[in-house]
């Protein structure tokens, strides 16, 4: 996946905000502010801790088998 993506991969970038609305997810993180339509979150939301905000709040899905 990462090579199909190609430049429009960013690593090594902290996220601190996700906002979803109806025109799309924007991310904020240091030094980058990006727009698209779709987010990949490539770590579980309880091992982000309190670092990032999301917009609006993931559903719980601890209750999910």
């Amino acid at each position: 996946m990462a090579d199909e993506l190609g430049d429009a991969l960013i690593l090594d970038t902290p996220v601190r905000e996700i906002n979803q609305d109806e025109r799309g997810v924007t991310v904020w993180g240091d030094g980058i502010e990006v727009s698209a339509e779709r987010v990949v979150i490539a770590i579980p939301p309880t091992l982000a801790g309190h670092k990032s905000h999301y917009e609006p709040l993931l559903a719980d899905r601890s209750a999910c088998t």
